[in-house]
């Protein structure tokens, strides 16, 4: 066991295809709800219209309870098939975040634009009363091509593609429409499933985030009372894993002995990996650092400094607080790698043993970057 001496002491799963329309009174239904999206973020055609053809992106999820709604490409040629062409981008100005779980006996669904900066833009929630996924499925249809497109109609989606609507200024001779339906022709709505731009449609997971936070920690066990600290990090998240590394400062702490005073603090840096499954994260750590002894009062009183290093097992929750801002609570749980015991020299009295498992809490502001 090793020691140091100082003074007098030693020391997910794919569902069948959803149909892709309600009946009349659904759709004119979904269409009121799903309105409520645009008036959120403007009527002009500028925000949504032809400008966003071309630069639009669409991050889809299903969380638990929501197996029979329709997978991320079946909700892609739905949107395709309502506006009449294919809106996607790898170069986004603009992200449509749609997500649906399960919500008591029924669904819910919520429909998020943001800008490619991360600022929402406008959020609409739909609700289905049961867990059939039909009729919600079509409105998150219709509520993502009117956050595109605002002047789709709540009828379009049925058949063929919807020619993109002239600009006032020049509007087209009647044989106009016959030759951009020509030129639809080979949209990926009507082509086979193995040309679907898929990649296009996961392009967000795949993109590099940065991410630093720095917070205060209480921990038990690390010293020979409770204290406190200062943790900062910085990580680099890649769809639902991040890699990162981080430093920790104990402030000093100790207790009193018969006779004098025994006090220690630990200085650490870790590396870290963790997996992501929505707010909530599980990390794996491993640190090295300093352990800093000291000692009053004693026959032979003189600071050490010993060698550290311990694993650890953290559970984190993010709140986000904005596009960029967010709060990130933790509990981390440390097994050194040796345990420390601290000594009386000439009688073998323990001033402190250090467990074998101790464990930290902590609160930090983070900011994402990239």
């Amino acid at each position: 066991m090793p020691t140091g001496e100082l003074g007098g002491a030693r020391v997910y799963r794919r569902c069948g295809r959803a149909a892709r329309r309600a009946d009349a009174f659904g759709r004119a239904a979904v269409f009121v709800l799903a309105s409520g999206l645009l008036q959120a973020v403007g009527p002009h055609p500028t925000a949504f219209g032809a400008e966003a053809r071309s630069t639009v992106q669409l991050l889809y999820q299903r969380g638990p309870g929501a197996g029979s709604c329709p997978g991320d490409e079946a909700l892609a040629r739905a949107v395709e098939s309502r506006l009449g062409y294919r809106p996607w981008s790898a170069r986004p100005a603009r992200w449509v975040h749609a997500e649906v779980a399960a919500d008591g006996e029924g669904l819910r669904a919520r429909v998020t634009l943001r800008s490619a900066g991360g600022a929402r833009l406008g959020e609409r929630v739909l609700r289905a009363p049961s867990p059939d996924c039909r009729e919600l499925a079509a409105a998150m249809a219709l509520a993502i091509s009117i956050a595109i497109d605002p002047w789709v109609a709540p009828g379009d989606g049925g058949g063929a593609p919807r020619a993109p609507a002239p600009r006032p200024a020049a509007v087209s001779p009647p044989p106009e429409p016959r030759r951009e339906l020509r030129a639809a022709s080979t949209s990926p709505v009507r082509s086979t499933p193995a040309v679907q731009p898929t990649p296009a449609l996961r392009a967000r997971p795949r993109s590099l985030a940065l991410a630093i936070a720095a917070g205060p920690f209480l921990s038990v066990g690390a010293a020979p009372s409770p204290n406190a600290g200062l943790r900062v990090d910085a990580t680099l998240r890649f769809g639902r894993t991040s890699v990162g590394l981080e430093g920790r400062v104990d402030l000093p702490v100790g207790k009193d002995l018969e006779p004098g005073r025994l006090s220690t603090a630990l200085l650490m840096a870790a590396a870290l990996g963790c997996g992501h499954l929505s707010l909530v994260s599980a990390c794996v750590l491993l640190g090295g650092g300093a352990l800093r002894v000291n000692t009053s009062g004693l026959e032979r009183s003189a600071p050490v400094t010993l060698g550290y290093a311990a694993g650890a097992l953290r559970l984190g929750l993010e709140v986000p607080l904005g596009a960029v801002l967010g709060l990130r609570a933790h509990t981390d749980l440390w097994a050194p790698f040796s345990q420390t015991e601290l000594r009386e020299t000439g009688t073998g009295r323990v001033f402190w043993a250090a467990p074998a498992v101790w464990g930290s809490f902590g609160l930090s502001l983070l900011g994402r970057f990239l």
